[in-house]
């Protein structure tokens, strides 16, 4: 690895379909006009204190409301679009509002939360986050020099950055829900060669 990196991880904005569980759809829905928005004044945030890294990598999801958040971001560098960043699959209740399934079978709802109860065809969250640290690790391990200084954005959903930084923090599948993600919110880290840190979560000053 390199000897400093900084992931900065940022939430699509606010999509279409935002309420509902959608997480596995390909494309999916695309980014509201509010969520256009929210990608627009992040584009600007981004790229505060920046000027001190010797490379940029950009990876992002390939389902739409992340590839309409990341071209607003990304300016002239190049996008590595991934499959394995999307959202987790929502198996039987695709399609389904979070909040009707909440109000319905409340003890589902909230074992599915903690990774208790999986819907049939659901995606475990611990499968989710082998699949995007797949993506992010094989993206580091690419044979930088020691003493670079790489900037990584990657845009996805809300449950891949959890998963990135329960990872990081050591924080159980069950508590990680606790994290609030908000649309175009930004999440950092850090590797200093030695180990990971957590900088801030879910900065949304700009929004």
């Amino acid at each position: 690895m390199a000897q400093t990196i900084e992931m900065r991880l940022i939430r699509h904005g606010k999509a279409e379909s935002d309420g509902m569980f959608d997480g596995g759809d390909f494309p999916g829905a695309g980014l509201s006009e509010i969520g256009r928005y929210q990608a627009l004044l992040t584009s600007a945030k981004i790229w505060e204190n920046t000027g001190y890294f010797t490379d940029i990598v950009i990876l992002s999801s390939d389902q739409q409301r992340s590839v309409e958040t990341v071209k607003k971001i990304a300016g002239n560098y190049k996008i590595s679009f991934s499959s394995g960043l999307r959202e987790r699959r929502d198996g039987e209740w695709a399609g389904l509002r979070k909040d009707d399934i909440e109000r319905e079978f409340p003890d589902n709802f909230e074992g599915w939360r903690a990774g208790r109860y999986l819907p049939d065809g659901c995606e475990s969250f611990k499968h989710q986050e082998n699949r995007v640290w797949n993506v992010i690790d094989g993206t580091l391990s690419r044979g930088y020099v020691d003493n670079s200084k790489i900037l990584v954005l990657v845009v996805t959903s809300g449950n891949p950055i959890r998963a990135v930084v329960g990872r990081i923090l050591n924080t159980p599948i069950e508590r990680r829900h606790r994290m609030r993600i908000d649309n175009c919110g930004i999440t950092a880290v850090r590797f200093d060669g030695n180990a990971w840190e957590l900088l801030f979560l879910n900065n949304t000053s700009h929004l």
